[in-house]
């Protein structure tokens, strides 16, 4: 299949997931997100970015995006055609890019959060892209097709002299999506020896992976902690001497700092994490109640919420494997749950999919142009 029938393929692919995503059944969600969209664009930006929205991005936790949906409903769609959403669904970048180059209707763009080159395409011509300049900056969404990418949805371009205005929005992105940046190995890596790196201080400080207490003993813990880890990183810088400049301190939401109950928690690979009601939910894993009961909620508030990785439930669960089984039909209402056979499934479907893999890291790596800008986005480090 040559270029030409390939950009075929993906105007029929995006033509019956524009059809599904406009029946009567998601009409409720595609007004709220339309809606949404009018503040900031026309009625046709807001159409499609509803759309893309739908397609690529869940909404709810525990819900398939609309891509995932389609594919399990049709199960008649030609082999070429789903394996083309298959790779969507599993592929599709969303960042902020530099454009290297651009002949015609091909463009050659770095995103700047991987900082890798894609041979991108418009399927509506040269003519759609004609204000991309070398230099400049565009924000879209990218879909892989064969070998190389096309545009998918609304793009925001950016001038070179709108550097600043790119680079705020890049920090923006790298915050919601710091996964993106892990399609490079090598940023994969780099993350990997820093959290590993983190652990290590973290275990020394407090004697283990977890500690618990109140939202101001965390705050103080945290600190602390971010101490430890500035001092180790300065010491290896070479020729590094004088005063030792303040670290970075955080500090903790009202909700957590005024709570009893409280978790400060490293993990070797995902890293930190702070959790409320951590002790309810580890004594609802090791004696399940009869009935439902505060520990049941717990458990049942760390699975529904997507800022709580899998891999606390995934511990919690390896400490208790004799009772896990019977917490979860309480908490999921669901006399037959085995963890062994139904554990990995379950937090797939309710976690977003940077929190659900166990081997990728929790922590955000800027590149230069977003680190300029991360005290906009309300961040002060990696």
């Amino acid at each position: 299949m040559d270029l030409a029938q390939q950009f075929d393929l993906v105007c029929e692919a995006k033509a019956g997931l524009v059809d599904f995503a406009e029946s009567p059944g998601f009409e409720r969600l595609y007004r709220r997100l339309f809606e949404r969209g009018l503040e900031n664009g026309s009625p046709e930006m807001a159409r499609i970015d509803a759309l893309e929205s739908m397609i690529f991005e869940r909404q709810e936790t525990g819900r398939r995006t609309l891509l995932e949906r389609y594919l399990a409903v049709m199960p008649g769609l030609p082999p070429e055609e789903r394996t083309l959403l298959e790779d969507w669904r599993d592929r599709h970048v969303l960042g902020v890019f530099e454009t290297l180059s651009r002949t015609a209707d091909k463009m050659v763009l770095r995103n700047l959060q991987d900082e890798l080159d894609y041979t991108v395409y418009s399927t509506m011509g040269a003519e759609a892209i004609k204000g991309m300049r070398k230099g400049g900056f565009i924000f879209t969404r990218i879909v892989p097709v064969g070998g190389v990418w096309t545009l998918s949805g609304t793009s925001r371009l950016f001038a070179p002299e709108e550097r600043k205005a790119a680079g705020r929005l890049l920090a923006e992105v790298c915050y919601a999506y710091p996964a993106g940046a892990f399609r490079n190995p090598a940023k994969l890596e780099q993350a990997r020896r820093m959290t590993a790196d983190y652990h290590r201080i973290f275990v020394s400080l407090f004697g283990g992976p977890v500690i618990t207490g109140t939202g101001r003993e965390t705050q103080e813990r945290f600190n602390r902690f971010l101490a430890a880890c500035t001092a180790e990183a300065l010491a290896k810088l070479p020729g590094k001497g004088g005063k030792m400049p303040v670290p970075a301190t955080v500090e903790l939401p009202e909700e957590i700092l005024h709570h009893d109950d409280v978790a400060f928690r490293h993990h070797p690979v995902r890293g930190t994490s702070i959790l409320r009601n951590y002790s309810a939910a580890a004594a609802a894993h090791a004696r399940p109640p009869a009935t439902p009961d505060d520990g049941v909620a717990a458990v049942r508030h760390y699975l529904e919420d997507p800022g709580v990785s899998g891999d606390v439930l995934r511990e919690l669960a390896a400490a208790h494997p004799d009772t896990v089984d019977a917490l979860y039909r309480l908490v999921l209402e669901d006399p037959d749950f085995i963890w062994e056979r139904d554990g990995e499934e379950m937090l797939r479907r309710h976690k977003p999919a940077n929190l659900w893999e166990p081997d990728m890291p929790d922590i955000t790596i800027l590149p230069g142009l977003a680190e300029e800008f991360a005290h906009e986005a309300g961040r002060t480090g990696h």
